[in-house]
């Protein structure tokens, strides 16, 4: 999936804009200390990663629905945005990417261990459980923890969504099978032609148990800042509430 470049470079054009005048203020507090210059570039940083706030909000607005995945895809990733510019003789580069949290259904033993959970940092783990560009592996791209998005007022409302366009094919063969499905021929040939398949809710003894979408309204956004001599991660979860795209979480990545 290409982002649009119109509307992208409109909302990097306005990131930028807001970064220059953020680093000129801070530029100004600092000394020519190298401790100095690298808390400065942090600072930096952290507003340009704010700063994507609004790209994001552009792309989850305008591109997120006709999403597709390729079925040969391990991971529900997209990338939104990869960019790199100067700001003061200073290198910034900023990449985002997106994971379907509707991509991300756990079963099984998953749905036990981590039903409780809110939000990745509550994940117990001697290795980092945030996926990245380098490693869309990672848990955090298997664990859905905002999928049912918790208080939605809807006819779903407590019911898991799986993405037909998004979610890996292994998984989705899993679920035909489970529920006896046919189709996913058809759902995986669309996506391989970045063409969108269309869902339904799907019922087990008169019980509505998960529904098939064809859009996401749960996206997990990774943004990573490099800007001069400092770099920082965020980790934000976006959820779809009365139509309007909401920041339900942001988690600063510890790694």
């Amino acid at each position: 999936m290409i982002r649009s470049g119109f509307a992208m470079l409109l909302t990097l054009g306005a990131l930028v804009i807001v970064v220059m005048a953020t680093s000129i203020i801070s530029r100004e507090r600092a000394t020519d200390s190298f401790e100095a210059r690298i808390h400065a570039d942090f600072l930096d940083a952290m507003i340009t990663a704010e700063s994507a706030h609004d790209p994001i909000l552009a792309w989850l607005e305008t591109e997120s629905k006709d999403v597709t995945v390729h079925p040969n895809s391990i991971s529900p990733m997209i990338r939104v945005l990869n960019d790199t510019f100067q700001i003061d003789k200073k290198r910034v580069r900023i990449t985002i990417n997106a994971w379907d949290q509707f991509a991300m259904i756990p079963n099984g033993e998953q749905i036990r261990e981590y039903e409780a959970i809110s939000g990745l940092d509550q994940i117990n783990s001697p290795v980092s459980v945030f996926p990245s560009s380098l490693h869309p592996e990672n848990l955090g791209a298997n664990i859905a923890t905002h999928n049912p998005i918790l208080g939605q007022q809807t006819r779903g409302n407590g019911m898991p969504s799986v993405n037909l366009n998004t979610t890996p094919a292994p998984k989705l063969k899993q679920l035909f099978l489970q529920y006896n499905i046919s189709g996913l021929d058809k759902v995986l040939s669309s996506r391989a032609k970045s063409e969108s398949a269309r869902g339904s809710s799907i019922r087990v003894d008169g019980q509505t148990t998960l529904r098939f979408v064809s859009s996401s309204q749960s996206w997990s956004i990774r943004t990573d800042v490099q800007f001069g001599l400092a770099s920082l991660s965020l980790w934000s979860v976006y959820v779809q509430r009365g139509g309007n795209w909401m920041l339900e979480q942001r988690i600063v990545i510890p790694d």
